[in-house]
This record gives structure tokens, sequence and C-alpha cells, in this order.
């Protein structure tokens, strides 16, 4: 999609959010044990995410100047959580 709509000045991406404290992430975390809830948090280096961390990575890439020549890829915001895996 990426490809084809770059002629129109149209960039396709994604964000691809970790863990974010967010009312359902809370329910999450109040049915979890502390064991579970310590292992979330262990997941992703930075901690959870707030609302406000993917709403900054989607700023940038809507930004004629920041995101202007960014266009068929997926953006990951998860405070490390993917690269902790690899």
């Amino acid at each position: 999609m990426a490809l084809e709509l770059a002629r129109e000045d149209i960039r396709v991406n994604a964000v691809v959010p970790g863990l974010v404290e967010t009312e359902m992430a809370q329910r999450l975390i109040e049915a979890s044990t502390t064991e579970q809830i310590a292992r979330l948090r262990s997941l992703h280096p930075l901690d959870l995410g707030k609302a406000r961390d993917v709403a900054y990575a989607i700023a940038f890439l809507l930004s004629r100047e920041t995101g202007r020549w960014i266009t068929g890829t997926s953006l990951v915001v998860d405070g490390g959580c993917l690269a902790g895996s690899l």
C-alpha cells in the first residue's frame, strides 16, 4: 500500500505499541498476581508505556518535518520489550 500511495504523497506506516497503561491494561494488572506483574514490567526495560508515548510516536510519523521520508514501515514503541526478546 505504501508503494501504491507514494505517488499521491500519502505515507503508510504502522505503530506497534507494547503494554501501555490504559484502563484495559489496568484491569489486566488488577487480575494478575504480584509475580505476573513483576514479569510484565521486567519485559519492558523502560517500564510500561503511557498513552502519550504512543501519541508522540504517531506525531513523529505524521509530521512533515520528521516523518516526511518514512513510509512502509512499522515503528515499535514498546519500551525495549522486543529488543529484550531477541
